[in-house]
């Protein structure tokens, strides 16, 4: 089901997670690796660890990068990682900034990254401002 892989192997400190099984062709590269999609958010200490795992494209480490500076957050320390295959598997460990922002927006936050990057580029989000689609 949409969202079990995002969430598989997620411990105790799974904060929130969503993943999208990629459809025929759109995640399969020509050697046809499958790859989920996905972000979880993982609670560690005094800093929040963001988990990415999705195709590479062009462009999207600075929409993810991008997603997070729209937040309350700094970044701590990123391991970026993308495979021969074009599998991209990164970690940002940051910081929450006072206590404007939950888990579930840094997720959707960077989810919006992945499939929306119009949203990443755009405006900074407002506090009260609703995320779409999340």
């Amino acid at each position: 089901p949409p969202g079990a892989g995002a969430a598989a192997g997620a411990g105790a400190g799974a904060v929130a997670g969503a993943g999208a099984s990629v459809g025929a062709g759109a995640g399969l590269p020509a050697g046809g690796v499958h790859v989920e999609q996905g972000v979880l958010v993982e609670q560690g200490v005094g800093c929040l660890f963001v988990k990415l795992t999705c195709r590479d494209r062009k462009g999207l480490l600075a929409d993810v990068v991008g997603a997070l500076r729209t937040l309350p957050v700094v970044i701590c320390s990123a391991a970026i990682t993308t495979t021969q295959d074009g599998a991209v598997h990164d970690v940002f460990e940051v910081r929450v900034e006072g206590d404007s922002v939950t888990p579930q927006h840094i997720q959707c936050a960077v989810h919006m990254s992945l499939f929306n990057s119009e949203r990443a580029r755009g405006k900074r989000l407002r506090q009260d401002e609703p995320l779409d689609n999340c």
